[in-house]
């Protein structure tokens, strides 16, 4: 079940008008859905409507349900949640020329649907329309109100998240003018420096959750997911490739470790047997900091046999001679150490943001 002090802080535009409190509906608020329907329809007018992130959400406190559109450019977007009687948890997605984005996003709709099987298919011009139901006791008005959220910005700001400058070549382009001596491993799908950090904060969030149940945001791990999460930490990635991320007989982690010090790059260089190698990109000039601000993300699939959960990660750093600074910036300032920069250095990279694989976009 989905952590409340993790929606509550994640929902704070919406708490005037979706109570996010305890999240449990009340008597009278619950509704019997119509067994042979596959839309959801509420009866009621919305409590409220409020617009967020491109999305325009309607809220109906008195059928504890919600609704979430958007669209431009001939795309449209419909999605419906609503909690009924006995833990009854409906879901709705209407999708409408969303091209190769379509499978991704249907892909994340039924990673939610718990063990229902959604209706529905993409069609060559991305369209859909689909319907799941399911039982679950423990799922409350709170988990339903994040669910569609996380639903509805992943599809909604696919629109235009799409960055084709953005590739990983030219991320490790940033660093180095020898592409050999610096490249991302052949398993790399994607990287994302600027994935959602209030996750890493949850104590139930199952990213960030040992086998034993310890926390382990603070450390490097590797996890395998699902499309739901894919979509999550990767819209960018995933809005292009549609089904590109899965491949059968191969599996697809997500390699998380933390951000090194303001600015770091980092690129996972090599997996092996075993072990995944991550570099950590240090701006010439200047020292490596230390400290911890937040975790970074690498798509990874596997279609080798290579890693799995257990795998170990370790580390190495890289010295920038293009990504440089021959300004006396060293610390300890009375730092002797002088920068060695290369004729085409520059001051500034994007060292965070997404980035994905090339070829994911053909």
């Amino acid at each position: 079940m989905i952590n409340k002090n993790l929606f509550a802080i994640s929902c704070m535009p919406l708490i005037a008008l979706t109570a996010c409190t305890n999240g449990e509906s009340t008597a009278g608020s619950a509704t019997i859905p119509n067994a042979t329907a596959e839309k959801i329809e509420f009866r009621t007018a919305a409590t409220k409507t409020i617009e967020m992130n491109n999305v325009s959400i309607d809220v109906f406190t008195e059928e504890t349900g919600a609704s979430a559109t958007c669209g431009v450019d001939g795309k449209s977007y419909t999605g419906k949640a609503k909690l009924g009687v006995d833990g009854l948890v409906e879901s709705y997605l209407s999708l409408k020329n969303f091209g190769s984005a379509c499978d991704s996003i249907f892909k994340m709709f039924k990673s939610s649907c718990g063990s229902a099987t959604p209706s529905g298919s993409c069609d060559g011009s991305g369209n859909l329309e689909t319907y799941c139901s399911y039982t679950d006791g423990d799922f409350n008005y709170l988990d339903l109100m994040y669910k569609l959220r996380i639903e509805s910005d992943a599809s909604c700001n696919s629109f235009d998240a799409i960055n084709m400058q953005h590739t990983l070549d030219k991320y490790a382009a940033q660093f180095t003018d020898d592409p050999s001596e610096l490249s991302f491993d052949s398993h790399v799908l994607a990287y994302n420096g600027s994935a959602p950090i209030i996750l890493s904060n949850d104590d139930d969030f199952e990213l960030f959750r040992d086998k034993t149940g310890n926390r382990k945001d603070t450390d490097p791990f590797i996890t395998e997911i699902d499309a739901f999460h894919a979509v999550k930490y990767f819209p960018m990635t995933a809005a292009i490739t549609g089904n590109g991320i899965y491949q059968e007989n191969c599996r697809t982690f997500i390699v998380t470790s933390h951000d090194g010090g303001q600015p770091t790059g980092h690129m996972l260089t090599h997996i092996s047997k075993g072990n995944i190698e991550i570099t950590e990109i240090i701006k010439g000039g200047l020292p490596k900091y230390t400290s911890r601000y937040f975790p970074i993300n690498f798509l990874v699939r596997d279609c080798d046999e290579l890693i799995d959960e257990n795998s170990t990660i370790t580390f190495k750093s890289f010295t920038s001679k293009t990504w440089c600074s021959e300004k006396k910036m060293q610390i300890p300032e009375d730092s002797t150490e002088e920068a060695t920069c290369s004729e085409n250095k520059h001051d500034d990279a994007i060292t965070y943001d997404e980035w994905f694989r090339a070829d994911l976009a053909k």
